[in-house]
């Protein structure tokens, strides 16, 4: 949300980026969660979804105002899944804390879009520090 990343898992606790020189970014206590049953994935994405910032603009009764990524991970594999919040034109916000959301949430898909194209043209060494969505 914004510039600040909060672990949905401990209920919305604000975590800092972290840098290590040889491993690079990090996010150091997360909570993790051992899935061992199917109805613990869908119990625990609920807690977090419930906690994540929505606001109302005139496009969406309900318009998610956060980015969220979730890190699967099994065996030595690793999936991210990115829910990524939805970009508006300034005139279709409600109120000035929900216009500079805006300008902070496009700005993030912007420097995403950028790598991507980047990374698509074979370019070497995109600059993903632009962004903390793109960090993560």
């Amino acid at each position: 949300y914004e510039k600040s990343m909060y672990d949905l898992l401990a209920g919305g606790v604000q975590r800092q980026v972290r840098r290590h020189q040889q491993h690079g970014c990090y996010v150091p206590d997360l909570v993790t969660v051992a899935l061992n049953a199917p109805g613990d994935w869908e119990s625990q994405c609920e807690d977090a979804i419930r906690l994540r910032r929505t606001g109302k603009s005139t496009v969406n009764a309900r318009s998610s105002r956060s980015h969220a990524i979730v890190t699967l991970r099994c065996g030595g594999l690793r999936v991210c899944f990115v829910d990524l919040a939805g970009s508006e034109r300034q005139e279709g916000m409600l109120g000035d804390s929900l216009s500079r959301e805006s300008v902070m949430i496009n700005k993030s898909l912007a420097v995403l879009s950028r790598i991507i194209q980047q990374l698509a043209a074979g370019l070497p060494s995109p600059t993903y520090r632009d962004s903390l969505l793109t960090v993560l």
